[in-house]
């Protein structure tokens, strides 16, 4: 029998009160959640990323974050949090990276490249990395067209 959905609030707030002692901890919490929607998953990211705690615990948990995104493997999750890239902080956006091309979506590599304009260069360097990790003939032909703009 399946679980009822969580509400996102609540599972934000459950996330964000944890405080996880490892990395295999925060993956055990997520293991025992029930399935996550989309809706979930960028609420629990908005509320890591709005409760910054000391570094360890912020670390642990964009851990579980990127568990529960692996989990879910929904690509619709992908253009999300490519945008979520421009307002999260250091160590949540750098984890995010990694998780985002588990969710790759090439038909929408265009949101990465747009990253590369951002005037901010610790979003600009998350989506060359994201390129790196997910680029294909999409990504590059579009960044061969930025290349070729006067002002980029």
């Amino acid at each position: 029998m399946l679980s009822p959905p969580l509400p996102s609030d609540r599972l934000a707030r459950q996330l964000t009160s944890s405080a996880f002692r490892s990395a295999d901890d925060a993956a055990r919490w997520v293991g025992e959640l029930p399935p996550l929607s989309a809706e979930n998953i960028l609420a629990c990211v908005a509320a890591v990323n709005a409760n910054q705690v000391d570094a360890a615990q912020q670390h642990l948990r964009a851990h579980a974050i990127t568990k529960m995104i692996e989990r879910s493997g929904d690509r619709h999750l992908f253009v999300p949090l490519v945008r979520q890239l421009r307002n999260c902080e250091t160590e949540l956006r750098n984890a995010l990276v990694g998780a985002i091309a588990k969710v790759n979506d090439p038909n929408e590599h265009g949101e990465v490249c747009a990253l590369l304009r951002h005037g901010d260069a610790g979003v600009r360097n998350a989506g060359a990395m994201l390129i790196a990790r997910v680029g294909g003939k999409t990504a590059l032909g579009l960044l061969a067209e930025m290349l070729r703009e006067a002002n980029f």
